[in-house]
């Protein structure tokens, strides 16, 4: 008897013997039950579906393809735990699965009875298309179940793994966007379930995960899968696209740094089948860097018409050409960055600096005044790349979304607000700022801030402003309504004029020249003309950008 109930104990899911179940949810693969949380600020109680599959496991045949749909099943299925992530290298350290392809929801029904539909928010993690992924401890949804929304978010390929481009059918490129489709498409046909409207979907992402929602805006493939759109920290910028001969180079690269040369598609292709996705992802960390390259190794491309049925193009034309142009979706959208980008990609600096000056004060007892004006020199440096490398860019979508926006609105901000509870300081980087993905840790209950949870912590009542701002826009395509605002200022939307919200203790409007150095506004222009000379859109794009912007705005 002893020994069954071992078993017993040994078989049922730690933490969640005790936790209430939800009502069974029948989805098109299948019925799911999930748990019933409560939110960490007012314990408000909320349903947390995590682990349903979206797609069948990419891996064997299916590995580099497009996603196919999941095997139904008919018993009921828990979706209580987190899921594994996609493969994926972070300081050194390997973790997931190729069998990551989930995702989760989260929603305030627990009864779903008599359910009136709320709007439904989708978001995409950042990494680099190198790593993240859905895991709760980072994006717990708390704040956003108190704002009477829906949350998805979900697992996609990376690396290697998402984005190969092998000039052949079977690795076309492109497949971790297919992944995001298939995610929104799962959304249009099983959220009402949920209690979610899918007929009011707001995609949002940051960082590589903000440069996806501008991919799904430019695509026509994701067209009418989501209707309003947010953009934090990542747009259409050089480093997130590679045209077909950059992507296959890369691929033939990673394959020579683990010992297989060939130029053959054919051959590459049956080499990355086999090869352990340990490999692919490390050795990828390894031979390529941003600031060596000035550019990610494995991204969205634009699609190959010999590899792609027309009907399933994600991007079929270069996405520059399609802002230009003004053949995107057009819809409200939320557009914006942090004051201190690049503060973020200091670490391994300060790490340095760190180092050095135990080393000294081991040695001498006094610490020169010099050494540590260094950290503040090195603040002041990476705050002003940002407005070149991070910023500029940002601005410049937001210019080319502005021109083609048929009325829609077009919010724009910077995110100024400081905190002690940062994530760039979890990440050893001990100076004060809002760096790049600090702004996540304002808008999910991100379990390593180790926060308070007084709701009225002054920390806390900022985090419920911006929370606010994002579900307002999700309800009413308008972050500041006049009987819901946050703030003491009215977010007027952006388009021509530029004007942006300031969002911090006092948040105001200003104009984009006070967020950005505007020789860091004329250089953007620039790169953004010089840049096709060495891509594949050189043949259409200088017509477009003098019929949005005359050779005077250009250069002054």
């Amino acid at each position: 008897m002893y020994g069954l109930i071992l078993v017993i104990a040994l078989l049922t899911p730690i933490g969640c013997s005790d936790v209430p179940r939800t009502p069974v949810i029948q989805t098109n693969s299948g019925p799911v039950q999930g748990v019933i949380l409560t939110t960490v600020w007012e314990s408000q109680e909320y349903s947390a579906f995590k682990g349903i599959p979206y797609a069948t496991p990419p891996i064997g045949n299916l590995r580099f393809r497009p996603p196919v749909p999941p095997e139904s099943w008919n018993q009921t299925r828990d979706v209580i735990n987190d899921t594994n992530s996609c493969p994926q290298e972070g300081h050194g350290v390997y973790s997931g699965n190729e069998d990551c392809l989930y995702l989760n929801v989260y929603t305030p029904e627990t009864t779903f009875k008599n359910i009136t539909l709320k709007p439904v928010m989708v978001w995409i993690y950042g990494g680099s298309f190198l790593r993240g992924n859905a895991s709760s401890s980072v994006y717990g949804p708390d704040f956003f179940m108190e704002q009477d929304v829906v949350i998805v978010t979900f697992n996609y390929r990376l690396g290697p793994l998402g984005f190969l481009y092998l000039n052949h059918t079977l690795a076309p490129g492109n497949a971790a966007m297919y992944d995001q489709v298939m995610v929104l498409e799962w959304v249009r046909d099983n959220i009402v379930a949920f209690g979610g409207d899918p007929n009011q979907v707001t995609l949002f992402g940051q960082s590589a995960g903000s440069a996806s929602v501008t991919y799904h805006v430019l695509s026509e493939r994701s067209s009418g899968l989501f209707h309003q759109a947010i953009c934090q920290s990542g747009t259409l910028t050089p480093y997130f696209y590679r045209t077909h001969e950059e992507a296959f180079n890369n691929a033939k690269k990673l394959a020579a740094a683990l010992d297989f040369h060939s130029d053959s598609p054919k051959e590459l292709l049956e080499f990355y089948r086999q090869a352990d996705p340990k490999d692919l992802m490390t050795k990828t960390n390894k031979i390529f860097s941003i600031f060596t390259d000035l550019s990610l190794p494995f991204t969205p491309v634009k699609d190959n018409p010999n590899l792609i049925d027309s009907n399933h193009k994600f991007l079929p034309e270069c996405p520059i050409n399609i802002m230009t142009t003004q053949k995107f979706n057009k819809m409200p959208m939320i557009v914006g960055f942090t004051h201190d980008e690049m503060l973020d990609f200091t670490e391994g600096v300060y790490h340095t600096l760190n180092i050095t000056i135990d080393l000294w004060e081991r040695i001498f007892p006094i610490l020169p005044i010099e050494i540590l004006k260094l950290y503040d020199l090195v603040k002041t440096v990476s705050v002003d790349a940002s407005d070149y490398i991070m910023k500029g860019p940002i601005d410049f979508t937001q210019r080319l979304y502005s021109q083609g926006d048929d009325g829609n609105p077009i919010y724009y901000y910077q995110l100024s607000y400081v905190s002690n509870y940062s994530m760039h300081k979890l990440d050893g980087i001990p100076v004060d700022g809002i760096a790049h993905y600090d702004d996540v840790g304002l808008l999910f209950n991100v379990q390593r801030l180790d926060a308070p949870t007084d709701p009225e912590y002054p920390f806390n009542q900022m985090r419920q402003k911006i929370v606010t701002l994002w579900a307002n826009f999700a309800k009413y395509q308008n972050p500041t309504p006049d009987d819901a605002n946050p703030l003491d200022v009215i977010w007027q939307p952006s388009n021509n004029s530029g004007r942006l919200l300031n969002i911090t203790d006092n948040s105001q409007m200003i104009n984009r020249k006070q967020a950005i150095s505007s020789g860091a506004l004329d250089t953007e222009k620039f790169l953004y003309l010089t840049m096709p000379i060495t891509n594949d859109c050189k043949t259409v794009i200088y017509p477009n950008f003098f019929s949005i912007f005359s050779i005077q705005d250009l250069i002054s």
